[in-house]
């Protein structure tokens, strides 16, 4: 998923001369299971669920991942920002800021197409939706 970001960034940042920085606040959500093929499965069985749900998900409690410190990260970190800042990330980084925004509990508030434009607005330390991404039907693979 990061070399996707990486490559879908590099050329925006080629027209525009600009550095790529990776941010570590904005990677993928962290898996309870390293064989590929038991990660798509436990994916596609927490997608349609609820923060909640997720944290009470069996692989992922006995994890011990902090969901909720990983979207907590990530709002602090777009909180954070000064300037105009496009940011290459992830189908549930994005939907995990959009679902906060929207005061909803789902994992996936919508399902917004590769390479789609999530514009958010930052003023006086509030986050705001200017306008969701294209939405497709997304495979996870």
């Amino acid at each position: 998923p990061l070399n996707r970001c990486i490559e879908t960034a590099e050329p925006f940042s080629k027209i525009n001369n600009k550095k790529i920085n990776i941010e570590n606040r904005v990677v993928e959500i962290p898996s309870p299971i390293k064989n590929l093929k038991k990660r798509v499965v436990w994916l596609k069985r927490v997608l349609p669920l609820t923060w909640n749900e997720l944290i009470s998900d069996k692989e992922s409690r006995d994890s011990k991942i902090d969901y909720f410190l990983w979207r907590d990260n990530i709002l602090k970190f777009f909180l954070s920002l000064n300037k105009d800042t496009f940011i290459f990330t992830h189908y549930l980084v994005i939907n995990s800021v959009v679902s906060h925004l929207k005061k909803s509990d789902k994992v996936v508030f919508f399902n917004p197409d590769n390479t789609s434009l999530t514009h958010l607005s930052l003023s006086d330390k509030k986050l705001k939706i200017i306008s969701l991404g294209d939405e497709a039907s997304t495979l996870i693979n």
